[in-house]
């Protein structure tokens, strides 16, 4: 039989590791089961509560770039998986303005293949992260971030993310996508090499 007290030195010691075990571990990667062909092209998922607390955790940990994972593509045509990271990054080589993107104008907030002196396929978004805002803010996020914050205000709604991904399709068609976005600062996707 067990002593009263040493019963609740236990119980005492199960609670102070329950503290610790229930302490959040904030992950820098995330899976995204998603089906682009769907009647919504994907939007449900990239507007989960899932995604938007795996964005709204990585920028309060100063992780501004949201980029798929080294190796992990995605594709268009299929059920797919979409592996994002997210890591600090604001090293820009190139800082282009809009005007200068010499690819083929979609619309106002689209331009991508057949882009001059580019070996692939890409499609650039009108979205980019600013570089003014503190590192730990959603006006900071770069890549696929910038992307899920325009989600978040209201620049984009169903209907522009359905006109984004049909363009995205004409352009890449059964080609696997990365998002890498650490050369040029505005968002873009482009086929894997």
């Amino acid at each position: 039989m067990i002593k009263k007290n040493t019963l609740k030195k236990k119980q005492n010691t199960l609670k102070n590791k329950k503290k610790y075990t229930k302490k959040k571990i904030i992950s820098n990667k995330i899976a995204i089961d998603i089906n682009f062909s769907d009647k919504d092209c994907g939007f449900k998922a990239l507007t989960s509560n899932k995604v938007f607390e795996f964005f709204k955790n990585n920028i309060k940990k100063g992780r501004n770039l949201f980029q798929t994972v080294p190796g992990k593509s995605f594709v268009l045509n299929k059920k797919t998986t979409i592996y994002l990271q997210a890591i600090p990054f604001n090293n820009y080589k190139f800082s282009l303005k809009w005007k200068d993107i010499n690819c083929k104008i979609y619309n106002s907030w689209l331009r991508g293949s057949y882009c001059k002196d580019k070996p692939r396929e890409k499609l650039f978004l009108k979205f980019k992260g600013d570089k003014t805002a503190k590192i730990t803010e959603p006006e900071s996020a770069h890549g696929f971030g910038s992307y899920f914050y325009n989600i978040l205000n209201g620049n984009v709604n169903l209907n522009k993310h359905i006109t984004f991904i049909k363009v995205l399709k004409k352009i890449m068609k059964d080609k696997k996508i990365i998002v890498h976005n650490m050369d040029v600062d505005w968002f873009h996707l482009k086929s894997e090499i």
